[in-house]
């Protein structure tokens, strides 16, 4: 086992990192042939990853992610994390075969798929919606069981108008149905747009939707930057909540990895670990300008799933 673990890293590094050209279903084909019998039916954490960060670590590089999903499985593999949260461009139905065969070869699994969907303008919003549910219907032949959807802000965060929550409040509704029947559930993810005002907004997605229909992913820190006190609104949305997504800054800034910073989350772990949480635990890295960058992304998810797992989960699970 150990020696076939070598001989793929040194594969993975030579071809992909190293920067030669492989087809997708090339590599699908040598990671199915060399995957460890049962490698797919390994017990699933609940900690796992959003995978937004490689988009950024390869926008860098003037590149898609979608042209590198061997290495963004493959170092996520090489962290630990078995769970992640893709984004809806990349469950297309031309990456569906390669992406989901060598998944399942690296004991991957796919639980959320994240996308956005303009629902506050009564005019964009039938076509906003049809285009969420192409990426539901998508996330479901992948195995997800969640769709992830932010409803778009206005451009530079202005004020909706109470018309407008309203439309986009009715809108949400009509996704949740939409997604329902495509075999998912609906969880509504917020930036710090969302937060503002007392979290106006946000609050009024809870209080115009039903629970039962439309589930909660809470980003913490998106939170914290709004102004708000993470635990408080954790607090408010606990009935609902099937997802929390994890980074932290210090200084102001987003720190490489998960770990202690401006945002205390111990309270936070600590309420989850009192009620019982069961839904996931998804980091989601992101760099800004001011992010000091120390280690490779490999290094930086075995830390922050280290850290979710010693801070997050109870004793001996």
């Amino acid at each position: 086992m150990k020696r076939m673990m070598v001989h793929r890293r040194e594969f993975f590094r030579r071809t992909l990192w190293g920067g030669a050209a492989m087809s997708c279903g090339a590599w699908m084909d040598f990671v199915a042939a060399q995957a460890a019998p049962g490698a797919a039916g390994e017990s699933a954490s609940r900690v796992g990853a959003q995978v937004y960060v490689f988009t950024q670590h390869h926008q860098r590089r003037g590149e898609r992610l979608r042209d590198h999903l061997p290495a963004m499985l493959q170092a996520n593999a090489d962290a630990g994390i078995r769970q992640l949260e893709l984004i809806g461009d990349l469950v297309t139905p031309d990456l569906q075969p390669g992406l989901v065969n060598a998944s399942k070869a690296l004991g991957i699994r796919f639980p959320i798929v994240y996308t956005g969907a303009k629902l506050y303008d009564r005019g964009e919003q039938a076509a906003a919606i049809s285009s969420a549910v192409i990426v539901a219907r998508n996330a479901a032949a992948a195995g997800a069981r969640f769709l992830d959807c932010n409803p778009n802000p206005k451009p530079q965060k202005a004020r909706k108008t109470d018309d407008e929550l309203a439309v986009e409040a009715e809108g949400i509704r009509k996704l949740a149905s939409a997604v329902r029947a495509e075999g998912l559930t609906l969880l509504l993810h917020q930036h710090d747009a969302e937060m503002l005002e007392g979290a106006r907004n946000w609050r009024y997605w809870l209080q115009h939707t039903d629970a039962k229909d439309v589930r909660i992913c809470l980003d913490t820190h998106w939170a914290h930057r709004a102004g708000q006190d993470a635990l408080a609104i954790l607090r408010e949305c606990r009935p609902r909540l099937e997802s929390v997504h994890l980074r932290n800054s210090r200084r102001g800034a987003w720190w490489e990895c998960l770990d202690d910073g401006d945002l205390d989350y111990r309270p936070i772990a600590g309420y989850l670990r009192e009620t019982s949480f069961q839904g996931y635990l998804m980091v989601e890295l992101a760099w800004e300008k001011d992010t000091r960058h120390t280690r490779n992304l490999t290094d930086n998810l075995r830390l922050s799933r280290q850290y979710t797992e010693r801070r997050f989960l109870p004793a001996g699970a």
